[in-house]
């Protein structure tokens, strides 16, 4: 594995950190020491190989948790892929039971609409 662009990595870059279980998240680096890459969220990778350091790695943690070289199309998709989700979550707040799936196919675009239209929405029936 090329690892050349962690040594290169200083504050305020993004880089993706991959969790088998968890998935992918672009996250920013706080600092860097000869090292050690530090983000912003205080976990520290080891600079060599781009791995989770051992002692920030918990007893039941089974992920390989690791950065990724970050591209801007990478970022994107990853970014839109969370703005969707939360999209989601606040849908599925409208809806005592629970039927946020039917909203799973819709684009974020259409999420976002959908989301300002139900806010406004709920605060005219506050407000009445």
């Amino acid at each position: 594995m090329p690892t050349t662009w962690l040594q290169s990595l200083k504050a305020g870059d993004k880089v993706v950190v991959y969790n088998r279980n968890a998935g992918r998240r672009v996250c920013e680096v706080k600092h860097t020491t000869p090292t050690l890459i530090v983000l912003t969220d205080k976990r520290k990778f080891r600079r060599t190989d781009g791995r989770l350091t051992p002692h920030e790695c918990c007893s039941f943690c089974t992920g390989v948790t690791a950065l990724e070289q970050a591209t801007p199309e990478q970022i994107e998709e990853i970014e839109q892929a969370f703005a969707r989700a939360v999209l989601v979550d606040e849908l599925d707040e409208y809806w005592e039971e629970g039927h946020a799936d039917n909203f799973a196919a819709y684009s974020l675009a259409q999420l976002k609409s959908i989301t300002s239209i139900l806010a406004a929405r709920y605060t005219e029936v506050e407000t009445e």
